[in-house]
């Protein structure tokens, strides 16, 4: 009987908690639906505003080039400051697609923090520089060209950049341009995912150079870092969410489509992201440890600072035409001081210590450990804060570098050059000198795949340079038994004047292409192998 009142009882308690909890779900959910409602107004306000000039430029272009060349050119923003794609391809009628064999990234720093982002300029004044991961290990090529920038009825058109390979150029829209990152999801794509937590820009603050990551309403990833002196890193491609964790893969402005593998542990709570065990790939674009917990806050687009050609010269405090010098030991054959700072398995964080040594005003570079006697017989990238020409000029730089914070950097002799193997590029004879008993091959281009970079130098060709007893003399064109690569040269620059038609046996021009050889500062040692670039 107790029993039977008390059920009654317990059933109305249940009912009003049920109640109330359907109340608070209700709360909850009219909430979020205006939260969403107010969003989307405000992303369709920010949509029907006029499109600032970064946002208009924004596209693809080709421009016709020497012969069968065109160049193409994918423009792209980030927070007002303007980056581009740009590449080099060989046109064919019916191509659906103009794929670029070389490529390279250009920066477009404003002289007004506001010139790109005016809603109602079609022109701006601005320095343009150029970088690629297929030549000076990625770094700038050279100083900034001044130029404007103008926004046509057809494309785009470039005056001045004197120098550069947007010189005087004019551009029009090609939608057959290669995309600049070909791993996003298009915008008529419908995300699978689409967390409205996580959309949005974030920022990780940092001393040197911050760090921004956006995730657009169509499940792409983007990350931002851009030190003013130093080349921008800019990412973007889809992302994919299993339980706790984001998947993406990016390509990074400059280094082609070549894809990186982004994977970090998540979570959002309100206006912070939190990111645990990120992997290498990540670690390196955001400047951060593998182990470490890095902590995001939202931020507005119009938050991003918009990087100007003045910026990048202060940032350079009077060494920022430093940024542009090799820091490749080239041709240099005479053992030197460093005083060395690291050394690195790979040649990329070699760089990173260079450029930071570099914004300390040292006149930093980076040494091939086996290219030298005395360093180490591990293969390393070693960095040096400089080249000292005795012990003492040595130990003077030695403080200073000490004193701005490398306690662990240390003195030591370099030891004699020792031969190096490099690919000899040659696309002319006509700067081929013969001069008594030697030749020499002026201003030849020279790449080392030990430090993925080329430089141009003269080399010489003596009776001491020799053929590797290895060499496959067939791809060596008029090559004769016993002949010193001397001799072949010689007979080979006298056939291109007196029979053409020898010298070109095989169709091919014996003393064009890629050459497998070794040097010693300007000394060629040794001949490996002779190739054609296909």
């Amino acid at each position: 009987m107790i029993l039977m009142l008390a059920l009654p009882g317990c059933g109305k308690a249940a009912e009003a908690e049920e109640t109330e909890e359907e109340q608070e779900e209700e709360t909850e959910t009219k909430e979020k639906k205006s939260k969403k409602k107010n969003k989307d107004k405000d992303e369709e306000s920010e949509e029907q505003a006029d499109p600032s000039f970064a946002k208009r430029l924004c596209g693809k272009y080709s421009c016709e080039g020497d012969g069968d060349e065109v160049l193409t050119m994918e423009i792209c923003e980030f927070g007002g400051n303007v980056y581009a794609y740009c590449g080099e391809c060989m046109s064919e009628e019916g191509d659906e697609e103009l794929i670029a064999y070389s490529y390279w990234a250009m920066e477009l720093l404003p002289d007004d923090p506001d010139g790109f982002k005016k809603t109602d300029a079609d022109s701006c004044n601005c320095e343009a520089l150029y970088f690629s991961n297929m030549s000076h290990a990625g770094m700038y090529w050279d100083e900034p060209k001044s130029g404007v920038i103008t926004l046509t009825d057809e494309g785009v058109k470039f005056e001045g950049f004197d120098e550069s390979v947007t010189k005087n150029a004019e551009y029009k829209r090609d939608d057959k341009a290669e995309d600049a990152f070909p791993y996003i999801n298009p915008a008529n794509k419908k995300a699978a995912y689409n967390n409205e937590d996580l959309n949005g820009y974030w920022l990780l603050k940092e001393d040197d150079s911050d760090t921004y990551l956006w995730f657009d309403a169509y499940q792409n990833m983007w990350i931002y870092r851009k030190h003013p002196a130093v080349e921008v890193i800019l990412a973007g491609g889809a992302y994919e969410v299993n339980g706790n964790r984001l998947n993406a893969v990016v390509n990074a402005l400059g280094s082609g489509h070549m894809p990186s593998e982004l994977s970090a542990a998540f979570d959002v709570n309100k206006d912070t992201l939190s990111l645990t065990d990120i992997s290498e790939d990540l670690a390196y674009m955001s400047d951060q440890e593998f182990d470490s917990e890095v902590i995001f806050v939202r931020v507005k687009e119009d938050d991003i600072p918009v990087i100007t050609a003045s910026d990048a010269e202060k940032a350079g405090a009077g060494q920022f035409s430093g940024f542009y010098d090799d820091p490749y030991e080239g041709a240099d054959v005479s053992d030197y001081y460093g005083v060395w700072v690291g050394a690195y398995t790979y040649i990329d964080e070699a760089y990173e210590l260079v450029d930071k040594l570099q914004l300390n005003g040292f006149d930093a570079a980076v040494a091939y450990s086996l290219n030298w006697k005395d360093l180490t017989n591990e293969p390393y990238y070693c960095v040096t804060a400089g080249k000292c020409q005795g012990a003492v000029e040595a130990d003077d730089l030695l403080n200073k570098v000490k004193d701005a914070g490398y306690k662990d950097a240390y003195v030591k002799n370099t030891g004699k050059r020792v031969a190096t193997r490099v690919e000899l590029v040659n696309y002319s004879t006509s700067d081929f000198v013969l001069s008594g008993d030697k030749v020499i091959l002026k201003d030849v281009e020279v790449n080392d795949p030990e430090l993925y970079d080329n430089f141009h130098t003269d080399l010489i060709v003596d009776k001491e340079t020799l053929f590797d007893d290895h060499c496959e003399f067939e791809f060596f064109g008029n090559y004769e038994k016993n002949d010193l690569p001397m001799d072949w040269i010689k007979r080979n620059l006298e056939l291109e004047q007196t029979d053409p038609d020898k010298y070109m046996e095989n169709g091919i021009p014996a003393l064009i292409g890629v050459f497998d050889v070794s040097i010693t500062g300007k000394h060629v040692d040794a001949f490996y192998g002779s190739y054609w670039w296909d």
